[in-house]
Order: C-alpha cells, then sequence, then structure tokens
C-alpha cells in the first residue's frame, strides 16, 4: 500500500502525497507558477535542451532511457493546465512518486496565481483543492 498510515488520537492519519493518483484539476494545474517547475526541473536534473516558439523542451537521462517534457512560457495559453498535467505525469514516472507529492513540492516553491484574474491564492488553500493532507 502507497499511503502512511499513522495514529492520531483514534483516527488514522493517510499522507496522500504516497497515494498514487492522477492530478486532473484544471484550476489547479494551471495555477502551477513556471518559475518553480523549471527550479524543480533544474533540481531534480533535468536539463534545458531547446527553446520552442512556445516555450522550452527539458530533458533528463535515467535508467537508460531519456525522457523528454515541454514546458510552456505563458501561463495563458489555452493548454497550460493539459501541459502541466504532462510534465507532472512524466515527473513521476521518472522519480517513481506519486503526482500529488511532487505538485506540492511545486507549489511549496513559490506564489501560486489565479489563471483567470491573477490574484494571489493561499497555497493552503490549493493544497486542500487537490484533495490531500500535508499536516
Amino acid at each position: 500500500m502507497g499511503a502512511h498510515t499513522a495514529s492520531r488520537g483514534q483516527q488514522p492519519v493517510i499522507d496522500l502525497r504516497r497515494v498514487r493518483a492522477i492530478v486532473t484539476d484544471c484550476e489547479v494545474l494551471g495555477s502551477i507558477e513556471l518559475a518553480a517547475v523549471s527550479s524543480y526541473l533544474r533540481q531534480v536534473g533535468w536539463v534545458q535542451r531547446g527553446l520552442r516558439r512556445t516555450g522550452s523542451v527539458w530533458s533528463r537521462q535515467t535508467g537508460g532511457r531519456e525522457f523528454v517534457v515541454f514546458l510552456p512560457d505563458d501561463r495563458t495559453y489555452g493548454d497550460y493546465a493539459l501541459r502541466m498535467s504532462e510534465v507532472l505525469c512524466e515527473l513521476a514516472k521518472v522519480e517513481d512518486r506519486s503526482q500529488l507529492g511532487i505538485l506540492a513540492d511545486l507549489l511549496e516553491r513559490g506564489e501560486v496565481r489565479c489563471p483567470e484574474c491573477g490574484s494571489e491564492l493561499p497555497v493552503k488553500a490549493l493544497r486542500s483543492a487537490a484533495g490531500f493532507y500535508l499536516g
């Protein structure tokens, strides 16, 4: 079982960062900050391989395989949430981790803004919207 349980009084606590789940919430995916993603990619061994008209290509060699992700350069693109979903999917495969755990790491890296109005959102609210317990 991927989830860790610990007793908190009478109720078990499940750390959903360890649950193998797919993040599909477009609002949450659309709120991920580009700088946080590129910083995270660098930190965990990805290399920016090239620039395209609408973003950058990143790759990482591991286990004799090359993994590639495309990072758009503008959060206002209509497919931004879809691209962030693809990035989370590849990172989860490469790192053998839950998408929720990776999402938590990305959300903790910087400010998070509403994709519609641009106002800053509290990370704690997004964690709750993403549906996982971090405490």
